[in-house]
């Protein structure tokens, strides 16, 4: 089968990740053109969201691996790598997405904690502090947009069904997205270390497993010269057999170990 018809599904979102993603969006915007600012429905939907995210945080530690932020972090270095290629398909969040996961979490957690303060009675009644929270709920919409607009972008963009992976936890990709490399390490890690040479990550992997095939080819008959020094023609027809048939096992190993999946790990 060609490589542009092959279809994968793989399993990225746990159920805790999808709950959570679903239940704290329906809880932003119940809270924002639902239920009226400052009753009683408002606040406890407030209270219910900050709790969603302090079980994320938790979650993002201790989770599956795609849900633990030590995966997808976006440093700058990440960011900009992902910014030199923009819409390779990652399995798990990609540097802009996770910063935008950030960046509504941190609002979520703004907006629970300036909530709770304007109920307290040192701070009843203060207008600075009604404006900030006002403030904070306009920009985390303005950042559901973004990640809406975004998640459609990079929908169409790899042909991967992003929303429907968010509801079933699987990823399926029809071979439209780049060929990636052997799975190991985390997908932005490896995405920028590739990205610095200026390679795509399949080339990337396919490099590194074809440098490791040559050192080990070359390897017995460089060990077998230097122990026995100049060989006789027994000795070079055995080394020759040796290295045949170490050839052949590396070969073997590098078909096994280097099947491209469709994803970017």
């Amino acid at each position: 089968m060609p490589a542009e018809h092959v279809v994968e599904r793989a399993y990225v979102w746990d159920r805790f990740v999808r709950l959570h993603h679903w239940n704290l969006a329906a809880l932003v915007l119940l809270n924002a053109f639902i239920f009226d600012g400052g009753g009683p429905w408002h606040r406890w939907a407030g209270y219910a969201a900050l709790g969603l995210v302090g079980t994320r945080l938790v979650w993002g530690a201790i989770g599956s691996r795609h849900a633990r932020f030590s995966g997808f972090f976006p440093t700058p270095a990440r960011i900009r790598a992902y910014l030199a290629r923009p819409g390779v398909a990652m399995r798990g969040h990609n540097p802009l997405g996770a910063a935008m996961v950030f960046a509504m979490l941190g609002f979520v957690i703004a907006l629970g904690v300036t909530g709770w303060l304007m109920g307290t009675d040192a701070y009843w009644g203060e207008e600075w502090l009604e404006q900030l929270h006002e403030t904070f709920s306009d920009v985390l919409l303005a950042c559901v947009a973004l990640h809406v607009a975004g998640v459609t972008w990079v929908s169409r963009k790899t042909r991967i069904n992003l929303p429907r992976a968010m509801l079933t936890g699987y990823k399926k990709d029809t071979g439209h997205a780049f060929r990636a490399v052997r799975a190991s390490g985390d997908d932005a890690g490896r995405l920028t270390a590739s990205m610095r040479q200026g390679q795509r990550p399949a080339d990337a992997g396919r490099n590194a497993a074809e440098a490791r095939r040559t050192k080990a080819m070359s390897a017995p008959s460089a060990t077998c010269a230097q122990s026995r020094g100049s060989p006789g023609p027994s000795a070079a027809r055995h080394d020759g057999r040796y290295v045949k048939g170490r050839q052949r096992k590396s070969a073997a190993v590098f078909l096994r170990k280097n099947r491209t999946p469709q994803f970017s790990y």
